[in-house]
């Protein structure tokens, strides 16, 4: 029983969009400063006007809800307004949006927003009570997120 409340209290640390934000900056700039993003984003923001527009992106798709009203709290992340336990749409909470649009469309914006919403997911990946479905389906994010991030830097 404890080692359950200290997963549900571990997860739930990351589950707020405002924390979500939070990294997504922590993150944007640490891999921007260190040239990590994919050599298709690190050659797009090399101007300040650029790595604003970057950094728009990535709060944006880090963390926070659609429908919420405050600038601050709103995004498009992968949650979609179901932060509850196990109401996350499988379909949505996967990497399957990011991969096809990564494929289909070579445009540095769009390669930073499947970013930070698969690092959204990722990040989500800490809480494993969070998701509906079957037995393996942690492990089919979680393999499908690891595999987004080896196709992005391939």
């Amino acid at each position: 029983m404890q080692k359950i409340r200290l997963s549900k209290k571990f997860g739930a640390v990351f589950m707020k969009g405002l924390k979500h934000k939070f990294l997504g900056g922590i993150i944007f700039f640490s891999f921007y400063y260190f040239k990590l993003f994919p050599a298709i984003i690190n050659d797009f923001m090399n101007n300040y006007f650029a790595l604003g527009l970057g950094f728009f992106v990535a709060i944006i798709f880090s963390g926070g809800r659609v429908k919420s009203k405050s600038f601050i709290h709103f995004g498009l992340s992968p949650d979609n307004d179901f932060h509850k336990k196990k109401q996350r749409s499988m379909i949505l909470h996967s990497t399957l949006l990011p991969v096809l649009a990564v494929i289909f469309f070579k445009n540095p914006l769009i390669y930073l927003s499947a970013f930070f919403y698969s690092m959204h997911i990722l990040i989500d990946l800490l809480n494993p009570l969070s998701f509906e479905g079957k037995r393996y389906s942690y492990f089919l994010i979680f393999c499908s997120t690891i595999l987004f991030f080896v196709m992005i830097y391939q």
